[in-house]
């Protein structure tokens, strides 16, 4: 994706990236995190009708954010959608809490190969983890073959089931042009 789609995509949206920071002590509140979830969702969709970082990545993160998704159901809300951590070193893709302290980045690329994209998630753990410590973060992946966490988390989690029936391939048009 080149930087001025992603510039155009973000002007509208209070001419701002969003980034993770400042981290605040009390956001697990559920009232927040509601307000929170409403705000992702409309800069999800925002995206989504933009088709940025690209179609075939929208369409895997929309079946995602459905609401009754069972990959991620102990993470009910959208917490932070296309951010950037505080250091301002790439832009992750969704974060979602659980409402009890707990955080899961998704990182989801329209491709199979899946060494990359485990890289990329652990990358935004860590960041989340720095700029939240006292929080329980987790890292998972978003591919054509599905959702998965990464084996790390995988050994932690309560299901860690990867489940591929629910995502339909989205086809290889527009992946050479993925962001990295």
């Amino acid at each position: 994706m080149i930087r001025s789609q992603v510039h155009k995509a973000i002007q509208p949206l209070n001419r701002r990236v969003i980034t993770s920071l400042p981290a605040q002590s009390v956001i697990w509140d559920s009232e927040k995190l509601l307000k929170q979830d409403e705000e992702a969702r409309k800069r999800a969709q925002y995206f989504f009708s933009h088709g940025v970082p690209n179609k075939a990545e929208c369409k895997l993160l929309a079946t995602l954010l459905q609401k009754h998704n069972t990959e991620i159901k102990s993470f009910p809300y959208l917490f932070l959608y296309e951010w950037s951590p505080s250091n301002m070193m790439g832009r992750g893709d969704a974060v979602f809490a659980s409402g009890e302290g707990g955080l899961v980045v998704v990182e989801a690329k329209a491709k199979h190969a899946t060494k990359h994209v485990t890289k990329q998630s652990l990358f935004y753990r860590q960041r989340l983890l720095e700029e939240y410590p006292h929080s329980s973060v987790s890292a998972a992946i978003l591919t054509h073959r599905g959702f998965a966490w990464t084996q790390k988390e995988s050994e932690q989690a309560e299901n860690p089931v990867q489940l591929t029936s629910v995502l339909l391939p989205c086809g290889r048009r527009g992946i050479e042009n993925l962001h990295t």
